[in-house]
């Protein structure tokens, strides 16, 4: 069998890979040739909005961990925040075929930050050397996989130590995942149809560069709706901004 780099990051596994297409190379002293030396599995299925704020650990990962293969396992509404970024490698639904799909794969890390019984089964049914977030005991209850996720653990389930907490979401995060707490940013690149959208948008309302723009988000999940603030507190804020 002639040989085939299966560890490279451009293996198709039935397709041939993008240089081949492009170039005719095959795996013998291939220039293209990029090896994955660590794999890593996100599971962050809810909400859009936390799935986005945790996409800060990918940097800090990226850093951490050379030559790195992400796969991020998330629900089917959130998968359009992943179109442009290129730090992660695959991206998967929630679905059964991606079960399949990660109980069948070895990974080097998996990360679940989400307490959820739905995330933290899946975290422990994968294989993985270690494990960080939290997973579902065998008699089931959600538990934290590593010290570094008790505090996010606790805040989830006792109010006056998540009002006592001072530490951003993406500290938080970074800090349960074992990474530097420097890198915050969160990644998210519009396409070319939400790039013309946003055109599109500002001049039909006058808007310039030079605008100062504030945007209010007065939805919230069905989950939250007790938390939501009321439509006449979204207009007292305007109108004190103003």
């Amino acid at each position: 069998m002639k040989k085939v780099n299966v560890d490279c990051r451009h293996f198709g596994a039935y397709v041939p890979c993008k240089p081949h297409k492009a170039e005719g190379v095959h795996s013998e002293g291939c220039k293209y040739y990029d090896k994955i030396d660590f794999k890593i599995l996100i599971i962050k299925l809810d909400a859009v909005g936390d799935v986005l704020r945790t996409t800060s650990v990918l940097h800090g990962l990226k850093e951490k961990y050379t030559n790195t293969h992400i796969t991020w396992l998330t629900r089917d509404d959130a998968l359009p925040l992943f179109r442009n970024n290129r730090l992660v490698d695959t991206v998967l639904d929630f679905s059964k075929e991606s079960f399949l799909r990660i109980q069948s794969e070895t990974y080097d890390l998996v990360f679940n930050p989400d307490a959820s019984a739905n995330s933290a089964i899946l975290a422990s049914l994968t294989k993985a050397k270690v494990k960080k977030g939290f997973g579902y005991n065998e008699r089931g209850y959600v538990y934290p996989f590593n010290k570094e996720a008790e505090k996010w653990f606790e805040m989830g389930l006792f109010d006056d130590i998540k009002k006592a907490n001072k530490n951003t979401y993406q500290e938080i995060m970074n800090y349960m995942v074992g990474i530097r707490p420097s890198s915050y940013d969160i990644i998210f690149k519009l396409d070319e149809g939400g790039r013309a959208f946003a055109k599109a948008f500002a001049e039909t309302h006058g808007v310039s560069r030079k605008n100062l723009l504030i945007g209010l988000n007065t939805g919230t999940g069905a989950r939250w709706q007790n938390k939501k603030w009321p439509l006449q507190g979204y207009l007292g804020l305007i109108r004190m901004i103003r």
